[in-house]
């Protein structure tokens, strides 16, 4: 019954488990240099690998997307009901956080934890410093530099310029897709 429940939640996150036992064998099987019965690792390894790559740059990450990475960084291995106890020990124990079990978000304790040291110190750092410059000098100052450079700044890159000259925070926050001129 326990290994029906591990191939259930391995096609819920969309793993072929056919898939995954021909990659393992053909990795096995391999004449290539790398030795991976001197690899060895636990299902907790895996685990913490995949968040590890996950969380690098999101704070919040879909549980599926963790447990099928973790199961192909153990292929050959380790096996696939291994990463889904060690998920579950893991969870239990408070290290994975699930943030929604309808859309399966999760975090992690220490993500969570550096998350909020760095919304404590943005909070901490409202209105504590002096503005470099006033608004109206600000403005101006942005004009001049327009003029010299010959193109004109874009509204929201002047409206953050002018944040980051006349801000008593110590920190700004500046939102926006690639390429749109964030650190103009």
């Amino acid at each position: 019954a326990l290994k029906k429940n591990w191939q259930q939640r391995a096609k819920d996150i969309g793993l072929d488990g056919q898939a995954i036992q021909l990659m393992s064998t053909q990795q096995r099987t391999s004449k290539s240099t790398f030795d991976i019965e001197k690899q060895e690792i636990t299902g907790k390894d895996a685990v913490r690998f995949a968040l590890e790559h996950f969380t690098e740059r999101e704070a919040v990450v879909d549980q599926r997307d963790v447990l099928a990475y973790a199961i192909t960084h153990g292929v050959g291995r380790i096996r696939p009901e291994e990463v889904f106890r060690a998920y579950d020990q893991m969870h239990e124990a408070g290290e994975i956080i699930t943030l929604s079990s309808r859309d399966r978000q999760i975090t992690t304790q220490a993500v969570q934890s550096a998350e909020h040291w760095n919304v404590k110190q943005v909070l901490d750092g409202q209105a504590v410093e002096r503005p470099i410059l006033d608004q109206q000098v600000a403005e101006a100052k942005l004009s001049q530099v327009e003029q010299a450079q010959r193109f004109k700044y874009s509204e929201g890159q002047r409206a953050a310029i002018a944040a980051s000259l006349t801000s008593t925070d110590r920190f700004i926050g500046v939102q926006g897709l690639a390429g749109t001129g964030k650190t103009t």
